[in-house]
């Protein structure tokens, strides 16, 4: 009759760990007893071993005290016949948060009536000896600024998910410092090698004025009402006489869907 399996981990010896640039491991060692069949396959059924209340752990299972390292090697080496010390190896990443951060910014041209106090810019003119004729409202450029900031790290995210849920969304609370509704998150991007950990690019616009926008009761001739109100950008007011503030991204607050940038 075969002998029944035992599978034990070797409590008195403390599990081993090593650290390097790139990762940390850690080690685990069981013994394994009974294991039958033709010598080339007992030492891959010991990698795989039950005995009904214990089992080797399966690549890629995390470790019981540490969620994020798993099992990335298994090695079953022979004692006797049937009998087979089994090294499971953990590895898991310990990078500092954020281990990358970038920041640019640029300038666009942006077409506006207002100056830089939001005060509608109009041109008086009298003729010699005529009356005064009704101001214009002139064509303004200004220098907008706008920049992307990113952030990378190593986690156990799948950024397929994340695109999904706060792309296109902007901040509904103060973030790093960022008024409402002037951080715009794009498509986060991420590789992996295993499936479990991503190296994860998040990046976001700025747009230092807002991504809302402003629109004002314009005349036949294309200019804008001459009484209108001076339109308010801070936020604390979203339409006025002859103006209106409109959100066009749903928000969300940065603070709580991405805790780890800080």
């Amino acid at each position: 009759m075969a002998n029944a399996t035992l599978v034990k981990e070797d409590l008195l010896t403390p599990c081993s760990a090593s650290s390097t640039l790139s990762a940390q491991v850690i080690i685990r060692s069981f013994l394994v007893e009974g294991i039958t069949g033709t010598p080339s396959d007992q030492s891959l059924q010991a990698q795989v071993a039950n005995d009904g209340s214990n089992t080797i752990p399966a690549l890629n299972s995390p470790h019981p005290n540490n969620a994020n390292a798993y099992v990335s090697h298994i090695v079953a080496h022979a004692l006797g016949n049937g009998v087979f010390d089994v090294i499971v190896t953990y590895t898991y990443r310990n990078y500092p948060v954020p281990y990358l951060q970038s920041f640019h910014g640029s300038f666009r041209q942006a077409p506006t009536h207002y100056d830089v106090n939001n005060v509608k810019a109009t041109v008086p003119y009298t003729p010699t000896n005529g009356t005064a004729q009704t101001p214009q409202v002139a064509n303004l450029t200004r220098n907008k600024l706008t920049a992307t900031l990113g952030f990378r790290f190593l986690q156990t995210i799948n950024p397929e998910s994340l695109t999904a849920a706060y792309a296109n969304k902007t901040n509904s609370a103060v973030w790093r410092g960022y008024a409402v509704g002037t951080v715009l998150c794009l498509p986060i991007s991420g590789t992996s090698h295993d499936g479990i950990w991503f190296e994860n690019c998040y990046s976001f616009e700025i747009d230092a004025d807002t991504f809302d926008e402003y629109a004002v009761f314009e005349l036949p001739d294309g200019r804008p009402a001459p009484d209108i109100a001076n339109i308010v950008t801070n936020g604390s007011a979203y339409s006025g006489n002859g103006w209106g503030r409109f959100v066009m991204n749903n928000q969300v607050d940065f603070n709580t869907v991405f805790p780890f940038i800080t």
